[in-house]
């Protein structure tokens, strides 16, 4: 059992608080005094008691990719947020390159009770467009800051961008023309030892 009044500012006005509801968004809905006149109340938790932390991210030997995973702590998710991938130019959610990988992103539903999610897999053919300057894999926890509590330190975990070898660069457009070149001589070449 929880007094309630602890949640609340002394200056409040509020006192003999009673709850007689409490919702899977942490509202709370009850009876009390405020400033010597009995009223109802919905108390709505502030967001910032919940916390979402990545709890994994590491390559996938088996499947290929990655498998990562989260765990919500303190309270049920008051609100929608999302865990998401990012490519990034450091160990860093401030250095990341463009928005999510796609395919990525997954929604934390509002009501999501506290407890640990995953893992998931991303499979290496989801991660083959690695921009450039990318050299780590990020998992990122409310990255648009719903819950107002971000932090580099608890919403983020990183991975050395050094894919498993089913993970291949894309070829650029000089590297084909390049390939083709070397192909085509040696396709010459060849004909020329034939004769």
């Amino acid at each position: 059992m929880t007094d309630l009044s602890i949640l609340l500012p002394p200056d409040s006005g509020w006192r003999g608080l009673s709850a007689h509801a409490i919702n899977n968004r942490g509202q709370i809905v009850g009876y009390g005094l405020h400033n010597e006149q009995f009223h109802a109340f919905l108390l709505t938790l502030d967001a910032a008691t919940t916390t979402i932390t990545p709890t994994s991210l590491q390559w996938d030997a088996t499947l290929g990719g990655v498998d990562y995973g989260y765990q919500v702590i303190g309270a049920n998710v008051p609100q929608d947020t999302t865990v998401a991938l990012y490519w990034s130019s450091s160990d860093q959610f401030a250095d990341h390159i463009g928005g999510p990988v796609a395919g990525s992103s997954m929604t934390i539903a509002a009501g999501t009770p506290v407890g640990t999610y995953g893992p998931f897999t991303m499979l290496a053919t989801q991660l083959e467009n690695t921009p450039l300057g990318a050299t780590h894999l990020l998992v990122v926890t409310d990255p648009d800051n719903v819950l107002g509590n971000f932090s580099e330190t608890n919403n983020v975990r990183s991975l050395v961008a050094s894919p498993p070898s089913t993970h291949k660069p894309m070829m650029t457009q000089e590297l084909c023309h390049e390939f083709q070149v070397r192909r085509l001589h040696r396709s010459v070449l060849s004909s020329q030892y034939a004769l």
